[in-house]
């Protein structure tokens, strides 16, 4: 990620995000977190959700925070059972990331999809902004969405959701395990002795000479650390062991 394509401004807000999003506890905090990335990626409307997925398919709805997405679409949208037609969500089970909508559609062309994205434009929902993330360790999937019906979705602010989104998706983990040491209590002693090098900013080939094990033998430990911590890389491994309290 090329961070000075943001403006100092931007960088502050995207900070600001972040350290409210290690903190939320409540969906009160998750909205306001949501309330705030809209404002930075120019969402009219925000919704998230988080699920348990199997084989690219969501088999358990965990928890969704709508922020303010018109009920009756919603109620549209369940009833008639749209998210299987939907280009977005059908993406979005099968790639984790962020995705423009506009970019999206280009690849669901079939005249199934054209119908629900036409029957989402009757109630303002016509351009977007989604990103999520897939955890291995424990199946877990989230959809965070932004949506508007001008369509003034750039690859500006896919790249600003691109840095926030594995934050806000650990916040929405957090409100399903309702628990900070969790995930943490879930290492083994040899994964707990990686991570504390890990924090202290080590790379894989000098913790594998400091343990004197293979780097390859260290990268497995990480890759597992990553999983267990439902976290997309190192640095947002090492972000969640410091906020849920781990210590060297």
């Amino acid at each position: 990620m090329n961070y000075t394509q943001f403006s100092k401004n931007e960088m502050m807000n995207i900070l600001e995000v972040i350290q409210n999003a290690v903190a939320c506890n409540t969906e009160s905090d998750i909205i306001s977190v949501l309330k705030k990335t809209g404002e930075l990626v120019s969402g009219a409307y925000s919704i998230c959700g988080i699920g348990k997925c199997r084989d690219e398919q969501l088999i358990e709805i965990k928890n969704i925070v709508n922020v303010n997405y018109p009920a009756e679409w919603l109620e549209t949208y369940n009833s008639k059972k749209l998210y299987e037609k939907d280009p977005v969500i059908l993406h979005q089970s099968r790639h984790s990331g962020v995705q423009l909508w506009s970019d999206t559609y280009k690849m669901y062309d079939d005249k199934i999809y054209s119908e629900f994205i036409d029957e989402a434009a009757d109630y303002d929902i016509r351009y977007g902004v989604s990103g999520g993330v897939h955890t291995a360790h424990d199946g877990m999937a989230s959809i965070i969405t932004f949506s508007n019906k001008k369509n003034c979705f750039k690859a500006h602010h896919k790249a600003i959701l691109t840095v926030l989104t594995p934050h806000i998706h650990q916040a929405m983990t957090r409100l399903v395990h309702n628990s900070k040491k969790e995930l943490l209590s879930s290492l083994t002693p040899r994964e707990n002795e990686i991570l504390k090098w890990m924090v202290e900013g080590k790379t894989n080939w000098e913790i594998s000479v400091i343990l004197g094990i293979s780097e390859r033998t260290a990268s497995f430990h990480v890759q597992n650390i990553e999983e267990k911590l439902n976290a997309v890389n190192k640095i947002h491994a090492v972000a969640i062991a410091c906020e849920q309290g781990f210590t060297m």
